[in-house]
C-alpha cells in the first residue's frame, strides 16, 4: 500500500463529514503519515476518504493520543483520545459519525463524564466522582431537549426544564437555600450557568435576596463570580454595596486579574456615580482610588481630576 507524507496531499471539501484527499490529481488510496511536534500520525485512505484505522502516538513514549476507525470518511465504532494538557482519557463510540456513547476519565481513572444517546442521558461529575450535572430527555426526545439538573453538596441546586415556545423561555426551579448556604463552594468551572440563571431569577422576583446573594458572591474566591457580582451590583446601583466593592478593588489578589475583569471597578464606579448628588464625598473618594489603579476606566468614563 502506498505511503506518503501529509504535505503531499491536496484536500478539498466535497463531503460534509470530511475532506477528500488527492495526490497527483487522483483520489488517494493508501496511508498518509506525518511527524510533527513529537507526535507521529497515520491515516488510512481509500478513494480520497478515511477508511480504516487512523491514529496518533507520542514518538518518545509510543503512548496513544488518538485511535479510531473510519468508514467512508465517517467515524465508526470505538475511538480513543488522550488529552495530555488535562490528563484525561476520552472513550467514544460512533455510528455513521454520530456519537452514541462517551466516557471521560481523569488520570486516577475517576469517571468525569458519561453520555449515552440511546439512554437519552448526559452526566458530568466532580473530581471526587460525585454528580454535578445531569441532562435526561424522556422518551424519543433528543437529549438536547432534556431537563438539566445541577447538583452541589449532594443537593439539587437547580433544574432547567423544557423550552416553552409560547413565552420563548425555559422553565426553572431553584433551591435558594443551597445557593446561599454553599456560595463559597460555587465554582465558575462547574456552576457558571446555574449562577447566571439564579441571579436573573432573583433580580426579577426577589431583589432584596438578589442583593444578599451578590454580596456573598462578591466575597468568595472565584474571580469570575467576583466580577459578575460586581457588575450586577453596579447595575442595581444600591449604595450599600460601595464599601464591599471598595474593599474588593483594593484587594491585591483581585487587582492582579482586574485588567481581564473590569466588572469589579466598574461596579464600584457605576454605583458611586449614581449617588454623587446625595453622597458626593464617599463617591469622590471611591472614584479617586479606582482612577489611580485603573486608567482605562478613567478614559472609558471620561473622568478628570
Amino acid at each position: 500500500m502506498q505511503k506518503i507524507e501529509l504535505d503531499a496531499i491536496d484536500f478539498h471539501f466535497e463531503d460534509e463529514a470530511s475532506q477528500t484527499g488527492y495526490h497527483n490529481g487522483e483520489k488517494f488510496t493508501g496511508i498518509i503519515f506525518e511527524s510533527r511536534d513529537g507526535n507521529y500520525s497515520e491515516y488510512t485512505y481509500k478513494k480520497g476518504l478515511p477508511n480504516g484505522r487512523s491514529y496518533v502516538i507520542n514518538e518518545s513514549t509510543n503512548a496513544i493520543i488518538e485511535d479510531g476507525i473510519f468508514v467512508n470518511g465517517r467515524k465508526e465504532g470505538k475511538h480513543d483520545r488522550f488529552l495530555s494538557d488535562k490528563q484525561i482519557t476520552v472513550e467514544e463510540y460512533f455510528q455513521k459519525n454520530i456519537l452514541q456513547k462517551q466516557r471521560v476519565f481523569d488520570s486516577q481513572n475517576t469517571l468525569l463524564k458519561y453520555y449515552s444517546l440511546k439512554e437519552h442521558m448526559d452526566r458530568e461529575f466532580y473530581p471526587d466522582g460525585s454528580l454535578f450535572f445531569e441532562r435526561i430527555a424522556p422518551g424519543e426526545h433528543h437529549i438536547e431537549d432534556g431537563t438539566i439538573s445541577y447538583i452541589l453538596a449532594d443537593q439539587l441546586l437547580c433544574n432547567r426544564f423544557e423550552y416553552i415556545s409560547k413565552t420563548n423561555q425555559y422553565r426553572f426551579e431553584f433551591n435558594d437555600a443551597v445557593f446561599l448556604d454553599h456560595v463559597k463552594q460555587l465554582n465558575a468551572g462547574y456552576h457558571w450557568y446555574p449562577v447566571k440563571w439564579f441571579i436573573d431569577h432573583l433580580l426579577k422576583d426577589n431583589p432584596s435576596l438578589a442583593f444578599e446573594f451578590l454580596i456573598k458572591l462578591l466575597n468568595q474566591k472565584d474571580q469570575y463570580f467576583i466580577g459578575e457580582a460586581a457588575f450586577y451590583l453596579g447595575e442595581i446601583g444600591k449604595k450599600d454595596a460601595i464599601p464591599y466593592l471598595k474593599k474588593i478593588v483594593s484587594n491585591t489578589e483581585v487587582g492582579a486579574v482586574q485588567p481581564r475583569f473590569p466588572e469589579v471597578p466598574y461596579g464600584a464606579l457605576s454605583i458611586t456615580c449614581k449617588h454623587m448628588n446625595t453622597n458626593g464625598e464617599r463617591a469622590k473618594d471611591a472614584i479617586s482610588k479606582i482612577k489611580k489603579q485603573h486608567s482605562f476606566l478613567r478614559r472609558l468614563f471620561n473622568i478628570t481630576e
